[in-house]
């Protein structure tokens, strides 16, 4: 059984690098797109600021608080290296509630659609500097 925070069960959330259905929503002007899925802890920086630097924005999105997070670890690794925008999809420093995946998904902005939204402002702040 996989590991769940807030009900939610990781494999009901859009990973790129394992679920194609959520690029199939991105605008074509956003593809190709560069994604994978990396955990926080070791952050392989290396990995972070290759693809940062090869697709000049980035979007993360986590199962859990964003501060703390990997959000914040992709931050904090960019500021040393490399000006990109990053767009951080997670929840926003509120406490968890109880409901359906599908319920808490949605309450929290993590679905398919905040991940897309995500990504058309992370290339909208990329292509406006």
């Amino acid at each position: 059984m996989r590991r769940q925070r807030y009900g939610i069960p990781r494999k009901r959330l859009p990973c790129p690098s394992g679920d194609a259905g959520w690029s199939s929503s991105l605008p074509k002007a956003f593809l190709p797109a560069s994604s994978t899925c990396i955990p926080s802890k070791p952050l392989d920086r290396e990995d972070v600021i290759r693809h940062a630097s090869e697709t000049g924005a980035v979007v993360t999105c986590e199962e859990h608080q964003v501060i703390g997070g990997l959000g914040s670890a992709v931050c904090e690794t960019l500021s040393e290296s490399v000006c990109v925008p990053v767009e951080r999809i997670g929840v926003q420093d509120s406490f968890g509630e109880s409901g359906t995946p599908e319920e808490l998904i949605d309450k929290y902005g993590l679905g398919v659609d905040s991940l897309c939204a995500a990504a058309r402002r992370a290339v909208q702040r990329k292509t406006s500097r």
